[in-house]
């Protein structure tokens, strides 16, 4: 039986780089994702994707494909909990119904979701690194983390054994996914880049000793296949899990100070002559769009290692010009035009 798979964000960096690697280790499943405009559409048919048009807003339209497909996949949003809702519901229905495989829901979380307040300092609850193997640290997360609303829904739909959730959460994610429909690089070192294009100054926030563990998508992609495979062998013979965390797992290879990431990225923008010096100048730490460039999160991914997942892929000062390069390519030289006319 050819399984199907609804995908959920393929034009996103993440989601682009995982469809395409699922697809390359399963060319025989069928596949369908949501695409949010027409113009979008054409990019993702020509991965051999079919394509349906629609928002996360629209839960009918979601619903009633997650109800015909037997793998969901949300790589599109972490947050959006009437959606997630709507997917578990629909699965569950489809599950009641029988004849079909145990439906399977793979959802993107990240992070942050163990993350502390931003103050641009290693501070000493940094400490812990949250390790996705000790069931006692996953229900410790507290509930108002970002994501954990959403998270806590797929663990509770899961627990039964009904339907099959599991939880991916990326670290910070670097590298350039150039084969990607659209999005090809990643939000936090954009946003370092970015901010330093407007400043015409590197900026490193606060003490710049925070520090967050991260992964190369190449690797991250390579752990979404190994999980997807894991479900689908549990699925020959299903049962509820060990306990309602089981299938929660980080994706984390190693880690860096968020102020070395800076440094690197000042003296490049200034070999470049896009920043007045090579040396950065300290900004205040800040919630929004600084947030994780300011905080700590740190932890290791025991599960997917039991698995057999290796990180191999280059390390993020490897990768760090190719990056830079991705962000000017897509929108830096026009950004720092714009910035200049409007000083």
């Amino acid at each position: 039986m050819t399984l199907s798979v609804f995908f959920l964000g393929a034009t996103g960096y993440i989601g682009g780089a995982v469809l395409l690697a699922i697809k390359r280790a399963h060319p025989e499943f069928r596949y369908t994702a949501l695409v949010r405009s027409e113009k979008d559409a054409a990019a993702v048919q020509a991965t051999g994707v079919s394509v349906i048009t629609g928002s996360m807003d629209d839960r009918d339209l979601i619903a009633s494909a997650a109800a015909s497909h037997d793998i969901t996949l949300n790589a599109a949003d972490s947050d959006n909990l009437p959606f997630a809702l709507a997917v578990l519901a629909a699965q569950k229905k489809r599950a009641a119904a029988g004849g079909h495989v145990r439906p399977i829901f793979l959802h993107t979380s990240g992070t942050s979701v163990v993350s502390d307040p931003p103050t641009g300092k290693f501070e000493e609850a940094a400490r812990k690194i949250w390790n996705d193997n000790n069931p006692d640290d996953i229900a410790s997360i507290a509930p108002g983390q970002p994501h954990r609303h959403v998270d806590i829904e797929l663990f509770n739909a899961g627990e039964s054994g009904e339907i099959s959730t599991y939880i991916i959460a990326p670290s910070a994610i670097y590298d350039v996914a150039y084969s990607n429909p659209k999005s090809k690089v990643s939000i936090q070192i954009p946003r370092l880049v970015r901010t330093g294009l407007k400043k015409r100054q590197g900026v490193i926030i606060g003490e710049g000793t925070n520090v967050w563990s991260n992964v190369n998508i190449h690797d991250l992609t390579e752990l979404y296949v190994l999980i997807l495979d894991h479900a689908l062998k549990e699925n020959a013979h299903p049962a509820p899990p060990a306990n309602k965390f089981a299938n929660f797992f980080f994706a984390s290879a190693d880690e860096h100070a968020w102020g070395d990431v800076a440094r690197l990225i000042a003296k490049s923008l200034h070999a470049r002559g896009l920043v007045n010096s090579p040396d950065p100048v300290t900004i205040q730490p800040a919630e929004g769009y600084l947030r994780p460039l300011s905080n700590n999160s740190r932890s290791v991914s025991e599960r997917g290692r039991a698995l057999g997942w290796v990180p191999r892929h280059r390390s993020i000062a490897e990768a760090l010009e190719d990056d830079i390069d991705a962000v000017l390519e897509a929108d830096g030289r026009n950004y720092l035009r714009n910035e200049t006319e409007n000083t």
